[in-house]
């Protein structure tokens, strides 16, 4: 089977899913659940159930992509790349619901986007 055989879906996605369709939830308990945007939980429960379909339809499997390999393209609009100005390492975080520290060595010196470089 080629890549192309299979529609990747992020863990977040797969929460939403599960909080809006599975467990039935209403929209602001999903929200206030998964600490999301109403924005951001219907940008995400939009592209899941579209991924999901379309594996349905198009006879694919799903690969669930692990957090650590989301890349940029897939970033909705909280998460933000960020690079430690003591390590090195670069790393994607929801800055509104996580502390901006460096996940290898904990520091507090970082670059955002623009400071790193990211944003041409």
């Amino acid at each position: 089977m080629s890549f192309e055989d299979f529609i990747e879906i992020s863990e977040i996605e797969l929460e939403v899913i599960k909080c809006k369709d599975i467990e039935n939830l209403n929209d602001d308990k999903c929200i206030k659940r998964l600490n999301l945007t109403k924005k951001e939980f219907h940008i995400i429960l939009k592209s899941a159930r579209k991924k999901c379909a379309t594996s349905v339809l198009e006879n694919k499997l799903t690969k669930i992509k692990k957090e650590d390999d989301i890349t940029l393209e897939d970033v909705p609009t909280t998460l933000c790349t960020f690079r430690c100005a003591t390590c090195g390492r670069i790393y994607i975080i929801n800055y509104f619901k996580e502390v901006i520290t460096c996940p290898n060595c904990n520091s507090k010196k970082i670059m955002n986007n623009k400071d790193a470089g990211f944003c041409k």
